[in-house]
């Protein structure tokens, strides 16, 4: 079997500072090691990018979610024209302020 076909869970971060990617994924990557053999089956990929103009084709993501961000961007208009762009159908867009 693949990798893909032991994945459960595909994730990515995007942030468009390097510094705070490599935060991340320090975090997660202690926090998964710390779980259950369920967590070998959460893959996790950090890019590099603007929320603003999201470095994705069109219908990737199942879903977004964006903690606190929305109130740091330059147009947050841009922001939700880009999630909705790179969702699926039926995918949905979470975020707080």
């Amino acid at each position: 079997s693949t990798e893909d076909e032991q994945t459960l869970f595909h994730l990515t971060g995007l942030d468009i500072t390097q510094n705070f990617l490599a935060l991340a994924s320090h975090r997660i990557n202690d926090q998964l090691s710390q779980q259950s053999s369920n967590s070998k089956h959460i893959k996790v990929d950090f890019v590099e990018g603007s929320a603003e103009s999201i470095p994705f084709p069109e219908n990737t993501f199942d879903s977004i979610v964006c903690n606190f961000g929305i109130l740091h961007f330059f147009n947050p208009g841009l922001f939700l024209r880009e999630s909705y762009r790179v969702l699926r159908p039926g995918g949905s867009v979470s975020f707080s302020a």
